[in-house]
């Protein structure tokens, strides 16, 4: 003989919990195509190079007021990081931190592990 008890509060927990999923789900905000517009223009900026940059060995700087000039819009970026008392905000894999005099870009390579 089955056990249809157990198969019946397997399906009804699965129903469940994919309602629930359903419910819970976040609607994409309404402007998100309009702002990974400006997230991929702002790391294409970046990645092509701020006019009058100095490369230094793991970065490269530049003034703040020629990198707020190059069209970046500040508001929008991928992620964000502290180190040494410094506020890194990134696209993708190019980070940059503001500071009064000058504007560090920093490009940032991860090793994938397979």
């Amino acid at each position: 003989m089955k056990n249809y008890s157990r198969n019946f509060s397997a399906r009804w927990a699965n129903g469940y919990n994919r309602g629930k999923r359903r419910y819970e789900k976040i609607p994409p905000h309404p402007n998100s195509t309009e702002i990974f517009k400006i997230i991929t223009r702002n790391y294409e900026i970046l990645k092509k190079g701020i006019p009058g940059q100095i490369e230094e060995r793991y970065s490269t700087v530049c003034g703040t007021t020629e990198f707020i000039a190059s069209g970046i819009d500040l508001r929008f970026y991928t992620s964000s990081f502290e180190s040494e008392g410094k506020d890194w905000k990134c696209l993708f894999d190019h980070c940059y931190c503001l500071q009064p005099e000058h504007t560090e870009i920093l490009f940032v390579r991860q090793k994938a592990e397979l």
